[in-house]
């Protein structure tokens, strides 16, 4: 897909700048408290009638919007709103994608929202050091390009293991992308 066609198609998925994948939010069904997170929107200041939900393949469930502020967003950079959710004390113990629409569109984001038990319940932290990603698809059968740095395939092939590892916490460390940032986009 050209860069045009998905910045079109995701357009309005980028209005959702926290939680995202890279930055889920940490929720535990064992008090209503712990239950809640905060949603980063960009829309309007006129933006109203909240709905938030999370769901995985099977099912889906709406979540119960406690406060909603149109204040700053982006670690302060620039304006949007907080809006507080609480998760249902009936979701499963699991990483949920997740939806927050308002009269001005909506957002989805993938592996948004992570359910656990308890927090104090035993996990997983994963840690994914330093790629050293220089090309798109492995040359070699270890995955390698010219046996010495790694490739986006090594990290596509990640993600079922990953998925069953179920952690809770993923630390990525180093720059990830080599070869003087050919791949950033």
């Amino acid at each position: 897909m050209c860069n045009a066609a998905y910045a079109a198609e995701n357009e309005g998925n980028q209005k959702l700048w926290r939680p995202r994948m890279i930055t889920p939010s940490l929720v535990a069904l064992d008090s209503p408290v712990n239950r809640e997170f905060t949603a980063e929107v960009r829309a309007s200041p006129a933006a109203k009638d909240w709905h938030i939900a999370i769901a995985n393949d099977l099912k889906s469930w709406n979540c119960e919007v406690v406060s909603s502020q149109f204040t700053k967003i982006n670690r302060g950079t620039e304006p949007g709103w907080l809006v507080r959710a609480r998760v249902p004390a009936d979701a499963s113990p699991e990483l949920f994608d997740l939806t927050v629409a308002s009269s001005d569109g909506s957002s989805a984001q993938n592996q948004a929202v992570s359910v656990s038990p308890v927090f104090a319940t035993d996990f997983y932290i994963l840690h994914l050091a330093d790629e050293q990603i220089v090309n798109d698809q492995h040359t070699d059968p270890s995955g390698q390009y010219f046996r010495t740095a790694g490739t986006v395939d090594v990290l596509r092939w990640l993600h079922q293991p990953i998925n069953l590892i179920h952690p809770r916490f993923v630390f990525i460390t180093g720059d990830q992308i080599d070869y003087n940032g050919a791949l950033d986009g």
